[in-house]
């Protein structure tokens, strides 16, 4: 494409400590090269017209399926989806909804972890994580969503409001802090009393050698524990 060629003309302009860098980029350009990535099925992604969010939103499983997502990307640091707890607009690309006649099944995409290893930074991620626990529990305690409730969700609102053309309701809401707060705890209790080993079988040995002993599964341990003690509080 135009833009790719431009992309390449930029990177061999670019200064090098060593000259025969950009050689090797002309080079490398003269093969065949092939990005090959897995094909999910889906007719949309997050961004849809109103008519057909308030029809998933009709949808009891909708809701319970993104509080799904939303649970393991709070463990994973996964910021790049619904923003739930992050301080940022999300990114409905990630989720890739697929409608078979009344069924509706939510797919996402491009998972990762977002380890924290700098503890002030730690600090404060499990403080935001802990905040929104707090004010899910309040919410159904009260069975009632307030102003303030409204505030603190205010990006998870407006994600909605921008991508999906719809206004989340109090329903929506309380459905929102009821299914987030009960997948959390499912999927901690898994973590917390399932050896890793057992969560990867049947999986090939290059896929056990990335979760195995490594940093990213430490921190989702350990966010886990954290989130764990704070739904038991």
């Amino acid at each position: 494409s135009e833009e790719g060629q431009q992309f390449l003309e930029a990177i061999k302009k670019a200064p090098y400590t060593n000259s025969q860098d950009a050689q090797r980029i002309d080079k490398y350009h003269l093969y065949a090269k092939f990005f090959i990535m897995e094909y999910i099925q889906s007719d949309s992604s997050l961004i849809v017209y109103k008519e057909q969010a308030l029809k998933l939103l009709e949808d009891s499983s909708f809701i319970a399926q993104l509080s799904k997502i939303i649970a393991i990307d709070i463990l994973m640091n996964n910021y790049d989806r619904i923003p739930f707890v992050w301080n940022n607009e999300g990114n409905p690309e990630n989720i890739l909804v697929q409608s078979d006649q009344d069924q509706v099944r939510v797919v996402c995409i491009d998972q990762f972890v977002t380890e924290i290893h700098d503890d002030t930074f730690y600090v404060k991620y499990e403080q935001s994580v802990a905040r929104m626990i707090s004010i899910c529990k309040q919410a159904i305690s009260a069975k009632r969503i307030t102003a303030c409730t409204k505030e603190s969700f205010a990006r998870l609102i407006e994600f909605f409001l921008n991508n999906m053309q719809v206004e989340l309701t109090d329903k929506n809401l309380l459905a929102f802090c009821e299914n987030v707060l009960n997948e959390l705890a499912a999927v901690c209790y898994v973590i917390m009393h399932t050896s890793l080993e057992y969560l990867l079988e049947g999986q090939d040995d290059e896929v056990k050698a990335l979760f195995v002993d490594s940093s990213a599964w430490q921190f989702v341990l350990k966010v886990a524990e954290s989130c764990q003690t704070l739904l038991e509080s």
